[in-house]
């Protein structure tokens, strides 16, 4: 993931599109400390291991900027929001039911993970549930000030339900 985010990344750009990628985008600093905090769990229960840290002389390894390593991290907006982390627990029961059951978690196996979305810019377009597309006029806040394609009406909705899926992005500029 680190590799994939990274500039100098030479791997299959279809891949940077994919929800995985995107809902870390603009937040690597911390995706570094995730990975750092996942290499130090690994090597404390003595698993093997040849992988260098992604911070410090492992950053030229990893083809990462050297500002991912030294810039302070923020969190992603989806860390913590529960429908995200009980989608992904689902996931994990339904890829592997036999590991993931000793945790009893309430969710039962689901194939699917409810993906947060970035943070719509102006300029966007954004498809309700009910199909009527809004373009973004302006994010101001929690905010985005959108015009309705239906009738040209200014309308508000909330940048948390475009991050939550209850909006959807009709096409993509990243």
């Amino acid at each position: 993931m680190l590799m994939r985010l990274s500039p100098q990344s030479r791997t299959n750009p279809h891949f940077n599109q994919t929800p995985l990628v995107q809902c870390w985008r603009g937040h690597e600093p911390s995706l570094v400390r995730h990975m750092l905090a996942l290499l130090l769990e690994w090597r404390r229960r003595g698993l093997p291991d040849d992988m260098p840290d992604p911070i410090g002389p492992g950053l030229k390894h990893w083809l990462l900027p050297e500002e991912w390593g030294t810039l302070p991290p923020v969190p992603p907006p989806w860390l913590g929001w529960e429908h995200y982390h009980a989608s992904t627990r689902a996931w994990l029961l339904y890829k592997d039911a036999e590991w993931y059951e000793q945790f009893c978690w309430e969710e039962g196996p689901r194939r699917t993970i409810l993906w947060p979305q970035r943070k719509p810019r102006a300029g966007d377009t954004v498809v309700g549930r009910d199909q009527s597309i809004l373009t973004v006029l302006e994010v101001q806040g929690p905010a985005c000030k959108c015009l309705r394609d239906s009738d040209r009406k200014r309308i508000n909705i909330s940048v948390a339900d475009v991050q939550r899926r209850k909006w959807a992005y009709a096409s993509r500029e990243d």
